[in-house]
């Protein structure tokens, strides 16, 4: 409480948008008694920061102490964001590296980097497809050149290089993992942990990189907005929330907080640590699964039993109900290099496929047979065969790419 009425009282003086929104309301920082209270004011969405953008930046910061940075734009809209330089990097760095010590890995030990980062030009590697950084002791492995003749090279490189941990895309570790599974070639004994970020992780793909890589993977999940930071621990796959660096709300269809046990609801998160912008009761558009459960590790945070990912990671059935892509188990998917879902009619979804040599016809069948008795008369799928499917402009692997604007309580009008 004394985190949150340090932000409004900041809020209040030097934020105008928000000086206008408490005004307007008739309230000061000091009626917010509760985090109840909280909800007096309103939730902040990425229409309205972009239309208020110079009204949300304080104003006693002097701009060459801010930072910008631009989001994804994962849900259509890309946004453009302030921070100060350093200290939100810092503070970020601190929660992270606390959580990942929970697996064993420390500062300084040996890592694998399978994520958007792109090596710089090397002179001991022409093709450059690998680079050592010794501050961090991180050998960084390039994202684009994960051909199936490549990774031959990519799994002699991480033996040779004996890292503790892997930090990676779930999409790119899942492909190595599934590489080695299919040549029956043995895990890295050194790994205590795999590392995920910045996508969402299935749990069929969990599945695998755990039994292949035979060690915890560790899921966090955050944003480039930095108002909600949650993570695994050493021995529970829920993710646990972090009250130190800011306030999570989960919200339902009626804007009210869900408490049922597995009930779904966006993630609306107000972060402590941002002075220059500040983001209170931010709506992410995330979407995840509330738990009253406790996890056995003994560290008293709330817990969130899965993020199903973004609104635009659902299915539109045809009557409207929106169904996760964390829902369909994906093994039944053989001999296929790579897939991608894509939705812009109600009720329809086309299944992109780069096929694998040995795929043949009776493998379409079965993957139409085999989602029909998953997801029912609600939805009907279409193969389409591609040479190759795109990752975001940041690397990331979209697993659907859903063109229907949706809520929710399903499709918006």
């Amino acid at each position: 409480m004394q985190q949150l009425q340090n932000l409004l009282n900041h809020c209040y003086v030097n934020v105008p948008y928000y000086r206008r929104i408490f005004d307007e309301r008739r309230l000061l920082p000091k009626d917010i008694r509760s985090f109840r209270d909280l909800r007096k004011l309103p939730c902040l969405t990425k229409d309205i920061i972009m239309k208020e953008l110079n009204n949300l930046i304080a104003k006693n910061i002097p701009k060459s102490k801010l930072a910008s940075l631009r989001t994804s734009g994962s849900t259509g809209i890309p946004l453009i964001l302030y921070h100060q330089k350093v200290i939100a990097d810092s503070i970020e760095s601190a929660f992270i590296w606390r959580m990942w010590n929970w697996s064993g890995y420390k500062i300084g030990d040996r890592c694998v980097i399978l994520r958007e980062n792109t090596p710089k030009k090397s002179a001991r590697d022409k093709e450059n497809w690998w680079e050592w950084d010794p501050i961090y002791n991180y050998l960084i492995l390039s994202p684009h050149q994960m051909t199936e003749e490549n990774l031959y090279k990519y799994v002699k490189k991480i033996r040779e290089f004996k890292p503790t941990a892997i930090q990676a895309l779930p999409s790119l570790i899942f492909i190595l993992a599934s590489f080695m599974e299919r040549h029956g070639i043995a895990c890295v004994s050194s790994l205590k942990a795999i590392l995920c970020c910045s996508e969402t992780l299935f749990s069929w793909q969990r599945e695998i990189i755990e039994r292949v890589f035979k060690c915890r993977v560790l899921d966090f999940y955050g944003q480039t907005e930095h108002v909600v930071l949650a993570g695994g621990c050493e021995i529970n796959n829920t993710f646990h929330i972090f009250p130190e660096y800011g306030i999570t709300e989960i919200i339902g269809q009626s804007d009210e907080p869900v408490s049922q046990e597995g009930a779904l609801g966006e993630i609306v998160g107000t972060g402590f640590y941002n002075y220059a912008m500040p983001f209170i009761r931010y709506r992410t558009k995330d979407i995840a699964v509330w738990t009253n459960e406790r996890c056995n590790c003994g560290r008293a945070y709330h817990l969130l039993k899965r993020i199903e990912g973004r609104l635009q990671d659902f299915v539109v059935s045809k009557t409207g109900h929106l169904i996760p892509l964390t829902t369909i188990p994906y093994s039944f998917i053989n001999n296929v290099w790579q897939f991608q879902f894509y939705q812009e009619v109600q009720g329809e979804v086309i299944l992109r496929i780069v096929r694998m040599p040995d795929y043949t016809v009776k493998d379409s069948q079965y993957i139409l047979a085999t989602l029909k008795e998953k997801m029912g008369d609600n939805v009907e799928f279409f193969i389409e065969f591609v040479d190759d499917i795109a990752r975001s402009k940041r690397e990331k692997y979209l697993y659907l790419i859903q063109k229907l604007p949706i809520g929710l309580g399903g499709t918006l009008s």
